[in-house]
């Protein structure tokens, strides 16, 4: 588990984000055309009108975490896409960091570790900290969901 990849965070993500919390559509590591923010995982739960948005960021190392701090949409939770905001790490990257890390959650931000114990055929997870809800920029969100449909109509993925 210590040397997950980055994928392999993005894909447990995603199905965090499927399972957990109920989310369809959910994207992982996508660019979305004039949106700065690219989020490892992103998705969508709800109907038209009661949709919420949750975002993961997957770290590996306390310098990846570090250096997301001064990304804009981190400075400035307004421009960033997501009601909901999520880091997740692994356990053991969690266990040898988290006095460095819980000071450097941004306001409003969750943490999610797995946990080195096995359920089944899956992994189990550990919501170390909830995510507060907070004002997502729908004006992104809605720009990377056009950019998403118009790369869906072009290539068929």
């Amino acid at each position: 588990m210590m040397d997950m990849s980055h994928k392999e965070l993005v894909v447990m993500g995603k199905e965090i984000l499927k399972q957990w919390f109920k989310c369809n559509p959910v994207f992982m590591e996508q660019g979305a055309g004039t949106v700065r923010e690219r989020p490892d995982v992103i998705g969508w739960t709800g109907g038209w009108k009661d949709s919420k948005c949750y975002v993961l960021e997957c770290k590996r190392t306390l310098s990846d975490f570090k250096a997301d701090m001064k990304k804009p949409h981190k400075l400035d939770p307004k421009v960033g896409m997501g009601d909901f905001r999520y880091y997740f790490v692994t356990a053991d990257f969690y266990n040898q960091n988290d006095c460095a890390i819980m000071p450097l959650l941004s306001d409003g931000w969750g943490l999610i570790t797995t946990a080195p114990v096995m359920r089944g055929r899956g992994r189990a997870r550990q919501v170390v900290k909830e995510a507060e809800e907070q004002s997502s920029n729908i004006v992104a969100e809605r720009a990377f969901l056009r950019s998403r449909i118009l790369e869906i109509q072009r290539f068929g993925t």
